[in-house]
């Protein structure tokens, strides 16, 4: 998490260099995207009962969601000090949040596929 917050600055830096430039419309789209890729790669193990992997997945695809949304994080911080908030301070944030969120339904899904 502390790596998340220190990289902040840089992850804002590559955001604003994105071309095309990230629109609000964008923005909403990354966040379902995070979800349901995460939901999608750690439900196939699930399904076709991969315990091991699927446990695996679940836990480094939270441990991501983390370290980018702490990125998220401070990337917002600096833009609210810096040049203002726009869609780009946002992304990485989107981005780690749909990844929580789709760890979080992934893990449900493993312990309701593999309850004992």
């Amino acid at each position: 998490m502390i790596t998340g917050l220190v990289s902040g600055p840089w992850a804002l830096e590559s955001a604003q260099a994105a071309q095309p430039p990230i629109t609000w419309a964008d923005i909403p789209f990354v966040f379902i995207g995070s979800v349901v890729g995460v939901f999608l790669v750690v439900g196939f193990q699930v399904l076709i009962g991969k315990k091991g992997p699927a446990r695996f997945a679940s836990w480094f695809f939270g441990i991501v969601g983390i370290y980018t949304a702490s990125s998220g994080i401070s990337a917002l911080i600096a833009a609210h000090i810096g040049a203002g908030i726009g869609p780009n301070a946002l992304f990485f944030l989107s981005i780690g949040i749909g990844v929580i969120v789709g760890a979080l339904l992934a893990g449900a899904m493993y312990r309701a596929k593999f309850a004992t």
